[in-house]
C-alpha cells in the first residue's frame, strides 16, 4: 500500500542514493592471475572482516592464501593448480596478443569510429540549431523593427490626415495658399495657434501643389521645394495619405535629408495643396532603427528602391575614414565592393561602379527574403541578414549581422566537440582497461558517502538519505533519535551560508510555523547546530552580522511520502472534476488560514503541493514553500529585516503567477494567490499550464496580453460549465473582476455538483491499483521527497 512506508514501492517513492548501482560481490569479478576466483569468504585469513573490500583482499593476502592453498593440495609453488602440471610463469611464455589486449583494441577502435560518427551528427544537430536560432533572431529584429517604423508613420499619418480635414485649418490653409507674403505671415500665426508641435517638437509643413513649402512650424523651411515623386502625387490627388523619402532640400539651412508624411487637402475631390510632419532622416527615423542593437555588428537600416541607404550607418565614422561620405543617408549604395573595406588598407574609389549586393538585387525588386549561408554587405563584410519592402512606405527595412558573430555559438561548440573527440580519443584506452576498477572505487565511494550521511547526527535527529538540493538549503530524511519517526530537515550550511540567506531561512520557519491548518506542511523544530561543539540551539541572525562557516541552520517538519501535483499532472495526465475539485478545496484551506494571518503565499504551482495516501487518508493535500511568502498583517515578530525577501522582487513561476504581480512585484494581493489557484485547478483539469511558451518572457508577455482558453478548448471531452466558469473567473485579468477571498472561491466550489463525488472508496482505488502499478513499472519516476528539487531551485 503507498501509505505503508515499509512497502518497496513506498520505498521506491522515497527514493535511494545509490540509484543504478548494484552491489559487486567478489564472485562477479572473475579470475585473477595471482589468486583464484574460487576462493571463498571462509577462506579468508583469521581476523579478515567479512565485508572486507574485495580488492583489499587481494591486494594483502592473495599470495599467502595461494601458498595455503597449494600446500593443502600438496603442490609446489610453481604448480598450476588447475591443470596439475608444472608450468614456469614468465614473461616470454605469454603471447602479446592476448584476449584482454584484441578485445582492449576492438573496442577502441568500436568508440573511435562511434565518437566520429556522434561527433559528426552532432556537429549537423549543432548548425541546425544555431541556424534555427539565427532565423529566429533575425525575424525578431526584422518584425520589431517593422512594427516600429509602421506605428511611427502610422501617428504620424493619423496626425497629418486630422489636420487635413479639420475645417479651420483647412480654410486657414487655403487662405495662405491663395494669399501674398504679407498676409501669409498672418495667416502662418494664425496656424501655429491652431497647430502645435508634436513631441518632441516636429515641425509640420503646408505645402502647394508643386511641393513647394508655403508655410511651416520651422520657419527656415518656407518657400524650400520638395522633390514629390510621381507615387506621391498619385496618391495625393487620389486623397491618400503619401511619405516623402529621405531628400537633401536646397537652400535647407541645416543640411540634413528630410522626409515627410503628407496628406491632402480636397475641395470637390480636387487636391489643392497638402499638410504633413517634416522628421530628419539621421534623427529620429535612424535612432528608431538602432534601438534593436545587440551586438557588436548587427545593424538595421531602410533604403530605398535604387539601393541608397535612407538611415545613417552604424559604421559612418570609421567608413569615413575610408573614403566614404562622412553623411551616410543617401550617399551610400548598397552594393559588394569586393573586399571588407573596415579590414583591407584600400580607399574608396567612387568612380568605381560595384554591383548590388545579394540582398539589395532582390530587395529593389520588391521580394522579402533572408540569407543565412552568407553574403557581403555594403562595406564588404560576411553578413546573414533578412529584408522586408514595405510598400506603403516605398523602402525596405533590412537587418544583418556579421557571419562570424551570427554563428560564434556554433563555433565554440565545434571546438568543443573537436577537443572533447581528441580527448575521448587519447583516454578511451585508459579507460577501457580501468573501468572494472573505477565502478568498483566509484561503488565504495558511494557506500562510503552513503555510511558518512547515515551517521551524521544534527541535534537529536540521525540523517537517513538525502532527499534533495536546491539553491536555498539541502533536504534530507532524518530520524528522531528518540521517538523513532521519519522527519525531513532543510538544511542550510557550507557555501549556501551568509547573512541573507540565514535570515530569510529564519524568516521561512517562522511564517510557515504559525500556520496549522491540516493541508499546511506543519514545522515541527527549528535550530542552529555548530559541527565543533556539537551543540544544539535557536538564534537569530540580521542582515548585518557575520556567519559562521562551521554553523549548521535547520529546520525539521513533516514527512510526506507521496507525489507532487507537477509529477503527476505530467505521468497521469489530466484529472478528473471531481478529483480536481476535492483538490483545490484542501488548497483553498491551507491558503485561507494563510490570509486569514495577514500572509501571501506568493508561489502557489503544482510542484509546491504534495498529495500523499498514509494514516488512513487518501489524496490528502499539503501545501509546501512558504519561502517567498509575503506580510501583509504588519506582525514585528515575524518581518525581518528589509531584503531578505522584497516585496518588490520578481519572485515565483511566471506560469502560475497573475499579471498583476509579473507587471508590478508590490501589488502582489490574497486575489493574486486566487489567480494561482485557479492555474493549479487548470492544470489539473487540462493537463497542461494555462499559456505555452519559448521563453520567460514569452510566458510574462502572454500572462499580460492574452486571455486563456476555456479548459473545454484545451481537451477533447466536455467539461462541466459551471467548474470551468469558477477556474476563468480565477484567471480574470481584472482584480476586481475575481473572487474577493479564498472563502468565496471555496464556496464556489462546494456548491458545485461534483463536490464531495471523489469519494475516499475512489481514492483508494486510485492508489491501490493506477500509482502502484506506475511505481512497479517506473519507481524513479512517482519518487517524490517533503520537498521536490524543482521547488527548491528559485
Amino acid at each position: 500500500m503507498p501509505g505503508d512506508s515499509s512497502s518497496p514501492e513506498s520505498s521506491n517513492a522515497i527514493g535511494k542514493t545509490l540509484d543504478g548501482f548494484e552491489p559487486v560481490r567478489p564472485s562477479e569479478l572473475g579470475s585473477n592471475e595471482v589468486g583464484s576466483s574460487e576462493l571463498r569468504r571462509e577462506e579468508l585469513p583469521q581476523g579478515e572482516p567479512a565485508n572486507a573490500p574485495f580488492g583489499k583482499t587481494l591486494t594483502d593476502h592473495s599470495g599467502q592464501r595461494a601458498a595455503e592453498i597449494r600446500s593443502r593440495l600438496g603442490v609446489a609453488a610453481n604448480t598450476d593448480v588447475r591443470s596439475g602440471s608444472k608450468t614456469q610463469r614468465t614473461l616470454a611464455s605469454k603471447p602479446w596478443f592476448t584476449r584482454r589486449r584484441v578485445a582492449t583494441g576492438v573496442s577502441l577502435l568500436v568508440i573511435l569510429i562511434a565518437a566520429c560518427l556522434a561527433g559528426a551528427i552532432l556537429a549537423s544537430a549543432i548548425q541546425r540549431a544555431t541556424e534555427n536560432l539565427v532565423r529566429r533572431s533575425l525575424l525578431s529584429v526584422l518584425a520589431a523593427n517593422e512594427h516600429s517604423l509602421k506605428m511611427m508613420f502610422s501617428d504620424l499619418r493619423s496626425e497629418s490626415e486630422r489636420y487635413s480635414k479639420d475645417e479651420v485649418v483647412r480654410q486657414l490653409c487655403r487662405d495662405c495658399l491663395q494669399s501674398g507674403d504679407a498676409e501669409r505671415e498672418q495667416v502662418t500665426s494664425q496656424l501655429l495657434v491652431e497647430i502645435p508641435p508634436l513631441i518632441g517638437s516636429v515641425p509640420w509643413v503646408l505645402l502647394d501643389q508643386s511641393g513647394q513649402i508655403a508655410s511651416s512650424s520651422r520657419r527656415s523651411l518656407i518657400d524650400l521645394r520638395l522633390d514629390l515623386s510621381k507615387s506621391n502625387f498619385d496618391r495625393l490627388h487620389g486623397g491618400q495619405s503619401t511619405l516623402v523619402l529621405p531628400q537633401y532640400v536646397q537652400g535647407w539651412e541645416d543640411r540634413d535629408a528630410i522626409m515627410v508624411m503628407v496628406s491632402p487637402l480636397m475641395d470637390r475631390h480636387q487636391c489643392y495643396g497638402a499638410f504633413g510632419w517634416v522628421m530628419e532622416a539621421d534623427d529620429r527615423f535612424s535612432q528608431l532603427l538602432q534601438i534593436t542593437r545587440s551586438g557588436e555588428t548587427d545593424e538595421s537600416y531602410a533604403m530605398d528602391g535604387q539601393g541608397r541607404l535612407l538611415s545613417s550607418s552604424r559604421f559612418e565614422e570609421a567608413l569615413g575614414d575610408k573614403g566614404f561620405p562622412r553623411n551616410s543617408v543617401l550617399n551610400y549604395e548598397i552594393r559588394d565592393p569586393g573586399y571588407d573595406v573596415l579590414l583591407e588598407n584600400a580607399v574608396n574609389d567612387p568612380d568605381v561602379r560595384r554591383p548590388l549586393t545579394r540582398m539589395a538585387d532582390q530587395a529593389t525588386r520588391r521580394a522579402d527574403g533572408m540569407d543565412l549561408s552568407g553574403y557581403r554587405n555594403y562595406r564588404g563584410a560576411m553578413v546573414v541578414g533578412a529584408w522586408k519592402w514595405l510598400p506603403d512606405l516605398e523602402f525596405a527595412v533590412v537587418t544583418e549581422m556579421e557571419l562570424s558573430e551570427a554563428y560564434l555559438p556554433a563555433t565554440i561548440l565545434r571546438r568543443v566537440l573537436i577537443a572533447t573527440l581528441a580527448g575521448v580519443v587519447i583516454f578511451a584506452g585508459i579507460a577501457i582497461s580501468l573501468i572494472a576498477y573505477s565502478r568498483h572505487r566509484a561503488f565504495r565511494r558511494l557506500q562510503r558517502e552513503e555510511e558518512a550521511i547515515d551517521g551524521r547526527r544534527i541535534g537529536q535527529y540521525r540523517i537517513v538519505e538525502l532527499l534533495g538540493v536546491g539553491g536555498m538549503g539541502s533536504v534530507y530524511r532524518g530520524r528522531h533519535e528518540y521517538l523513532r519517526r521519519d522527519v525531513a530537515i532543510k538544511v542550510l550550511e557550507g557555501e549556501q551560508l551568509s547573512s541573507r540567506s540565514v535570515a530569510r531561512f529564519h524568516r521561512e520557519v517562522q511564517l510557515t510555523s504559525t500556520l496549522r491548518h491540516p493541508n499546511t506542511i506543519a514545522i515541527f523544530d527549528f535550530g542552529q547546530y555548530s559541527a565543533v561543539t556539537g551543540e544544539s540551539q535557536i538564534g537569530t541572525v540580521s542582515l548585518d552580522d557575520e556567519v559562521d562557516p562551521g554553523e549548521t541552520f535547520y529546520y525539521v517538519m513533516e514527512y510526506i511520502d507521496g507525489i507532487s501535483l507537477q509529477q503527476l499532472i505530467d505521468f497521469y495526465g489530466p484529472q478528473s472534476p471531481e478529483r480536481t475539485v476535492h483538490f483545490l478545496l484542501q488548497i483553498c484551506g491551507s491558503i485561507a488560514e494563510a490570509h486569514k494571518a495577514g500572509l501571501i503565499h506568493r508561489d502557489i504551482k503544482p510542484a509546491n503541493i504534495l498529495v500523499s495516501a498514509h494514516g488512513g487518508l487518501w489524496d490528502h493535500i499539503k501545501v509546501l514553500d512558504f519561502g517567498l511568502v509575503k506580510d501583509i498583517g504588519g506582525d514585528s515578530n515575524l518581518t525581518l529585516q528589509e531584503g531578505v525577501t522584497r516585496a518588490d522582487s520578481m519572485t515565483g513561476t511566471p506560469l502560475y503567477m497573475a499579471p498583476e504581480t509579473i507587471r508590478d512585484p508590490a501589488t502582489a494581493s490574497p486575489r493574486g494567490d486566487i489567480y494561482s489557484i485557479g492555474s493549479v485547478g487548470y492544470a489539473l483539469l487540462t493537463g497542461r499550464p494555462i499559456f505555452d511558451g519559448d521563453s520567460v518572457i514569452d510566458l510574462c508577455l502572454k500572462q499580460l496580453e492574452e486571455v486563456p482558453k476555456r479548459p473545454e478548448e484545451r481537451v477533447s471531452h466536455e467539461l462541466p460549465n459551471q467548474l470551468q466558469d469558477i477556474l476563468m473567473r480565477c484567471l480574470d485579468r481584472s482584480v476586481e473582476n475575481r473572487f474577493a477571498s479564498v472563502a468565496e472561491c471555496t464556496a464556489a466550489l462546494e456548491s458545485l455538483p461534483e463536490a464531495g463525488r471523489w469519494t475516499q472508496a475512489m481514492s483508494a482505488d486510485w492508489w491501490e491499483n493506477e500509482f502502484e502499478q506506475a511505481a512497479r513499472t517506473q519507481p524513479g519516476q512517482t519518487k517524490n521527497p517533503t520537498l521536490d528539487d524543482a521547488a527548491l531551485t528559485r
